[in-house]
């Protein structure tokens, strides 16, 4: 995972804990700014969400922008980065890996 990446999982898993797990479309105006802010260009960001798609920890609906993080499919250095952020899963207990099987 490249570094600007890193940075922009880091501050999507901040905006869908604040906003209690899903994007609600907020996604187009947190990428839109953090373009903006950090001068990476959207497409860019997109890509991002796309792969996570594509990885299967990002799901959605009908648009990127309203989708939300599948927890317990978050592999590698996402998971980690993940765990560093403490969150809780969507009935407010704690998250941990699924330890079963």
């Amino acid at each position: 995972m490249k570094p600007q990446e890193r940075f922009f999982f880091m501050y999507v898993l901040c905006w869908c804990e604040y906003r209690q797990y899903y994007s609600n479309g907020i996604l187009y105006k947190v990428a839109e700014n953090f373009s903006k802010v950090f001068a990476i260009p959207e497409k860019q960001l997109w890509y991002y969400v796309e792969k996570w798609s594509r990885k299967g920890f990002w799901n959605y609906g009908v648009s990127l922008a309203g989708g939300w993080f599948e927890w317990e499919e978050l592999t590698g250095e996402y998971k980690q980065i993940a765990h560093k952020f403490q969150l809780k899963n969507r009935d407010g207990s704690p998250w941990t890996e699924n330890k079963e099987g």
